[in-house]
C-alpha cells in the first residue's frame, strides 16, 4: 500500500507530506484546495504522462516521493534486476524545466516506460469515466490468488502447469514431423508417377520449347507470311513485286530486238521474277503447311509443370545484359532514333543476324509504340522516319559476332555495344544455364533468370555509429506523427523504424538515428515531454544489390541467416535494393560473416 507521498513544486504545493494508514483514506477540500494535485503527483510515480507545465512557477524542479509497504514480489522487480523490499519500495521522480525526466525505483535509475509498467502493478486510479478493474473477468483469478495468500502452492501448480505446456508443444512439434514427412513422400511419390506417366525421352524438352516458341508467335509468323504474300502477288488494291517484274520483263522483250544493249538488263530482270515467283510460290507452300494447335501448347505448358525447362533465344549472358540495357535505354528515350549496326563473318548466311531481331524486338516491346524495320537504306529516297528502327548487316573476315545500338538525340549519341572475341561464351553460357536448372522447380526460365540470381546480393557494409530509442505508451496516430516531424524539423534523420500494434489507443516506438544526432534528439523529445529509452550498443548490417528487386526471399534468407547463427535482429528495414538489419554491436561481426557466407560476397 502507498504510506507516504512526498510532493515539492508542484503547480501551487511548493512542499507537502502525506501519510496514508490502512483502510479507507479521503482527501477533502473545497475547489482548488489541490486535491487534483495529489492525485497528478500520484499518476507522475506510476509513470504517467508529465508534462514540465505542472512545475511550481519559479522552481527549476518538480519532485514526487512515494513510500509502500507491503508490496508483492512482482516479476517486475527480477525483470528489471531491482532489489526487492517487501517492508520498503521507494519510488521518486524529478521532472525539470527542459523537460527532462529523472526516475528511481530504490534507487536505482529506470524509465519513465519501466516505472509505468511498475506503477499499474501498484495502484489503480479511477475516474467517473474509467472502468473499474475489479468488473475485468480477466482479474478475478489474479484477485483470488491474492485473497487466499498461498503464493506457493501457486507457484509450484505455474511451474508444473509451465512444464506440462512445453511437453505439449513438443508433442506437437514431433507429431507435425512425422505428418510433414508423410506428407513430404506422398508428394514425392506423386511427382514420380507424373514423370513416369509424362514418357519423357532424352532432348524433349528442347523439342517442345522449340514448337511452345513457333506456338506462341504463330499469330506473328502468319501474318508475317501474309504481309509478304501481298508484297510479292499484290492485292486489289495495287500490284504486288512479282506481277511488276513481269511487267517490266515483257516491256523490255519487246524492245530487246531494237536495242542490243538491252539484252543484259532484260537477262537481269527475268532472273529477278523468276526468284520472285519462286519465292512466292514458297510462301504460299509455308503458310499453307502450317498448323497450330491449342491442345499442343496445352500439353507443352502440362510438361513444364513436370520438368523445369530453359528457353532462351541467345546464350550469351552479355547479350541479354544488353536487351535489358536496351530495353531501359528506348523506354527513357522515346524521341531518339535507334538504329542497329550487327558485324559477323563472311560464312554467315542470314542477314540481319538473329541477334539483331531479338534486340529490335526488346526495344519495340519496350517502346510500347508502332515501330518499323528498315533493313539498310539503299534504296531509300525520303527522310528517316520516327518510327523506324534502323538494322544494318555488315559481313567480313572472321568476325565472331559484334552488335551496335545507337540512340541518336538532338546534339548527343549513346551506343551500347557487345562483341564476342569467340563462341566460347555461347558455350559457358549453356553451361551456366544448366547448373542453373539444378534443383529448380518445374517451370520455364531463361537467361533472365540466371542473371538475376547471379546479381541478387552484391555487397554488404555495417556502420556501428548508431543509437536505438524506444519510445512507449505512445498515443497512436497524432502523437507518433508529432514525434517524426519534430525530429525532422530538427534534423535529425531517422533510419530504422519499428512500431507495435495498436493496444488502447497506445503503440511502442522504436527508432535508430546516427549516434551523433543523439543530443539533438533528447532535447527534442524531451520538449515533447517524452523520455526514450537509449541503447548505443547496436551496430546496422545493410546488405544491397540491384536484382533484389527481382529476386523473392532475401529477407528471409536474411532472417533464416541470422536465427542459424542465434542471432535476434533489433530492428529491420526493407526498400527494393537494400535490406538493413540492427543487431547487437556484440554480434556485429558474426552477423556480417554470416551473411558474406550466406551471399558469397
Amino acid at each position: 500500500m502507498l504510506s507516504v507521498l512526498h510532493i515539492e513544486n508542484i503547480a501551487v504545493i511548493e512542499q507537502a507530506n502525506i501519510s496514508f494508514d490502512r483502510g479507507f483514506n479521503v482527501l477533502t477540500g473545497e475547489t482548488g484546495a489541490g486535491k487534483s494535485i495529489v492525485i497528478d503527483a500520484i499518476s507522475a510515480i506510476l509513470g504517467e504522462r508529465t508534462y514540465r507545465d505542472v512545475i511550481r512557477t519559479g522552481a527549476g524542479r518538480a519532485f514526487v516521493s512515494a513510500v509502500f509497504t507491503g508490496t508483492p514480489r512482482l516479476a517486475w522487480f527480477e525483470e528489471n534486476q531491482i532489489p526487492y523490499d517487501p517492508d520498503e519500495l521507494l519510488v521518486q521522480r524529478e521532472v525539470y524545466t527542459d523537460g527532462k525526466n529523472v526516475c528511481r525505483v530504490n534507487g536505482r535509475p529506470v524509465t519513465v516506460s519501466i516505472l509505468k509498467r511498475l506503477g499499474e502493478q501498484l495502484i489503480q486510479i479511477h475516474g467517473q469515466h474509467d472502468s473499474q478493474q475489479l468488473f475485468d473477468e480477466a482479474t478475478h483469478l489474479q484477485y483470488l490468488d491474492l485473497f487466499s495468500r498461498d503464493g506457493s502452492l501457486l507457484g509450484q501448480y505455474s511451474e508444473k502447469y509451465a512444464r506440462v505446456q512445453a511437453l505439449r508443444q513438443e508433442i506437437d512439434r514431433l507429431s507435425m514431423g512425422e505428418s510433414e514427412k508423410l506428407r513430404l513422400v506422398e508428394a514425392l511419390k506423386f511427382q514420380i508417377d507424373e514423370i513416369e506417366r509424362a514418357a519423357l525421352h532424352p532432348g524433349e524438352d528442347e523439342e517442345l520449347e522449340a514448337r511452345r516458341k513457333v506456338l506462341q508467335n504463330a499469330e506473328k509468323i502468319t501474318g508475317a507470311l501474309q504481309s509478304a504474300m501481298a508484297a510479292l502477288y499484290g492485292d486489289e488494291s495495287s500490284s504486288g513485286a512479282a506481277e511488276l517484274l513481269a511487267g517490266a520483263e515483257q516491256a523490255l522483250s519487246r524492245v530487246e530486238r531494237v536495242d542490243e544493249s538491252i539484252g543484259a538488263l532484260h537477262g537481269k530482270i527475268s532472273d529477278l521474277m523468276y526468284a520472285a515467283q519462286d519465292a512466292a510460290e514458297e510462301l504460299r507452300d509455308t503458310l499453307d503447311g502450317l498448323s497450330y494447335s491449342a491442345e499442343e501448347l496445352e500439353a507443352i505448358e502440362r510438361a513444364s509443370q513436370v520438368i523445369p525447362v530453359f528457353k532462351t533465344a541467345n546464350m550469351s549472358l552479355g547479350i541479354n545484359v544488353m536487351l535489358d540495357l536496351v530495353q531501359k535505354a528506348a523506354k527513357a528515350l522515346p524521341e531518339f532514333d535507334i538504329e542497329i549496326v550487327e558485324k559477323h563473318h563472311n560464312a554467315k548466311v542470314d542477314a540481319p543476324s538473329g541477334t539483331a531481331l531479338l534486340i529490335a524486338d526488346a526495344m519495340k516491346e519496350a517502346c510500347l509504340a508502332d515501330k518499323t524495320y528498315v533493313f539498310g537504306r539503299h534504296t531509300k529516297t525520303q527522310r528517316r522516319q520516327r518510327e523506324e528502327i534502323g538494322i544494318h548487316a555488315v559481313r567480313g573476315g572472321t568476325v565472331t559476332g559484334e552488335h551496335e545500338v545507337y540512340f541518336f538525340g538532338n546534339d548527343e549519341t549513346i551506343e551500347i555495344k557487345h562483341a564476342a572475341a569467340s563462341r566460347r561464351i555461347f558455350a559457358l553460357g549453356a553451361l551456366q544455364a544448366a547448373a542453373f536448372l539444378q534443383g529448380k522447380k518445374p517451370g520455364l526460365y531463361d537467361m533472365r533468370d540466371v542473371l538475376l540470381e547471379k546479381s541478387g546480393v552484391t555487397n554488404l557494409y555495417a556502420d556501428d555509429g548508431q543509437t536505438l530509442l524506444t519510445l512507449r505508451g505512445l498515443g497512436f496516430g497524432r502523437e507518433t506523427a508529432r514525434v517524426f516531424s519534430s525530429l525532422a524539423a530538427s534534423e535529425v534523420n531517422v533510419d530504422m523504424i519499428s512500431q507495435a500494434a495498436p493496444a488502447g489507443g497506445k503503440v511502442d516506438l522504436s527508432f535508430t538515428i546516427a549516434r551523433a544526432d543523439l543530443p539533438r534528439a533528447k532535447e527534442v523529445l524531451g520538449a515533447l515531454g517524452l523520455a526514450p529509452e537509449e541503447d548505443g550498443q547496436v551496430c546496422k548490417i545493410v546488405i544491397e544489390g540491384v536484382g533484389m528487386e527481382h529476386q523473392p526471399g532475401v529477407a528471409a534468407g536474411v532472417f533464416e541467416a541470422l536465427e542459424g547463427a542465434g542471432i535476434s535482429p533489433r530492428l529491420i528495414s526493407t526498400s527494393e535494393t537494400k535490406i538493413g538489419v540492427a543487431v547487437s554491436c556484440a554480434d556485429a561481426d558474426r552477423a556480417a560473416q554470416v551473411l558474406r557466407e550466406k551471399y558469397a560476397l
